[in-house]
């Protein structure tokens, strides 16, 4: 039987309580008791053995009730079998998923678009209006993994508002909904992928945010890996600051089924709660119903000192920023470049309107997600060191001088090994 058949039934029983069923019999027994001691020796002539009726009827009702918690007794114990026959095969759901997190290490952007949460039109509304709680000014809000356009609306309240994910094409879409002058208020951050021991959050401003939130992220990603990004979450949170997080709580069948399927990781509530009390985190929301969401809260008050937002321009002695000047022959070399790759098309980026700074930059990104796509390949396969290598990606396994090692972000080619890059495989 499967974990999620085996949950879906244990939670068929958890329904009946004989004890509390059996209340209002035992009520109306009571009530018959009283009316026969009110008769005053009417039945006087009835006998029951040695005694009266009275006397039988408080017997049986103390062997009722002595069956009934027998029964209970009996009913728990076999709840308690199956409970145990779950945790037994839970064991190999938490190893399977943090294997199958390697994939997710590897994963390029098509794999991240392949795989929205959707939630159904009351359940956006509900999470949107979790987020209408705490939008305000006075503190800056970050969204990671922006995916739906309303629930990113939601946010603009904070100032200032920032955006990321593992992709600068993953926020775009998002951020030109705006209007030009609100595109510029938003911070964008192309941010590493959470792997494990690696700092991602560091990019940003420590303990300055009122509100962030996940989306579509920790459900992918086991439990190891939750504890490591909670832990950097509440490093950028002010005292008092929220976090609203979606998860896939395995405490529901159904939610289990969906990491049978291969299509989130296997992460129950019960299991992440320990991670939130270590933390200090406090449960504010928990939504179990559909998907499911936690809002959980840092110790301490937020509190702001601002007195308004700023409309001004702020100047400072910082030198500007020189943009780099390219030459007619190198312009054209890119334009060739960005053709042969098909991030446009020609007409699209020859019409005068491209920055010739951003195509550049978006040509590299092309071509390394093209090198680790290549080397990806060999993503289940454990491969020598060699310094004539063309890199490695992220989750791949490799045996250097005798030890067995798994990169944990992309390598880059060199003809050195780098520890650092690498975690040891025992």
């Amino acid at each position: 039987m499967k974990l999620s058949e085996l949950v879906a039934y244990k939670t068929s029983l958890d329904q009946y309580d004989f004890i509390r069923s059996s209340r209002g019999l035992i009520k109306k027994i009571n009530e018959s008791q009283s009316d026969i001691s009110n008769a005053r020796g009417k039945d006087s002539k009835i006998r029951f053995g040695d005694g009266v009726y009275q006397d039988q009827l408080a017997s049986d009702l103390l062997e009722v009730e002595h069956k009934i918690s027998e029964l209970q007794g009996n009913y728990s114990y076999y709840r308690d079998q199956i409970n145990d026959l779950i945790l037994e095969q839970e064991s190999e759901y938490i190893s399977l998923c943090e294997k199958r997190f390697i994939r997710v290490l590897g994963e390029d952007i098509n794999g991240i678009k392949g795989r929205p949460l959707l939630l159904s039109t009351k359940q956006k509304k509900d999470f949107t209006s979790r987020i209408n709680l705490y939008s305000d000014w006075r503190w800056p809000g970050l969204m990671i993994r922006p995916q739906d356009q309303s629930i990113v609306e939601s946010m603009c309240s904070f100032d200032p508002f920032y955006i990321a994910d593992f992709y600068q094409e993953l926020l775009d879409p998002y951020i030109k909904k705006f209007n030009t002058l609100y595109q510029n208020r938003i911070r964008s951050y192309e941010i590493a992928k959470f792997v494990p021991k690696r700092k991602t959050l560091d990019v940003f401003p420590q303990e300055q945010f009122g509100f962030a939130v996940a989306y579509n992220l920790f459900d992918h990603y086991p439990l190891y890996m939750i504890k490591q990004m909670l832990t950097e979450v509440q490093k950028i949170l002010k005292p008092g600051g929220t976090f609203l997080f979606t998860f896939n709580n395995c405490d529901l069948a159904r939610n289990i089924q969906t990491f049978e399927n291969g299509q989130r990781s296997y992460t129950p509530y019960r299991l992440i709660k320990p991670i939130l009390d270590e933390l200090r985190f406090s449960i504010v929301h928990i939504q179990t119903q559909e998907h499911s969401w936690c809002e959980v809260r840092k110790a301490g008050t937020l509190t702001s000192i601002r007195g308004g937002q700023a409309v001004a321009k702020v100047l400072n002695n910082i030198k500007p920023v020189v943009q780099r000047e390219y030459t007619t022959d190198e312009k054209a070399k890119i334009y060739q470049e960005a053709i042969d790759l098909k991030i446009d098309s020609e007409s699209a980026l020859r019409n005068g309107n491209t920055n010739i700074g951003k195509l550049d930059l978006r040509i590299k990104r092309k071509k390394e997600a093209i090198r680790i796509q290549e080397l990806s390949k060999t993503l289940g396969e454990r491969i020598p060191w060699s310094a004539r290598n063309k890199g490695y990606v992220k989750g791949q396994h490799m045996r250097f001088n005798g030890t067995n090692y798994i990169a944990i972000v992309n390598v880059a080619p060199k003809q050195y090994f780098d520890p650092s890059e690498w975690e040891l495989v025992e």
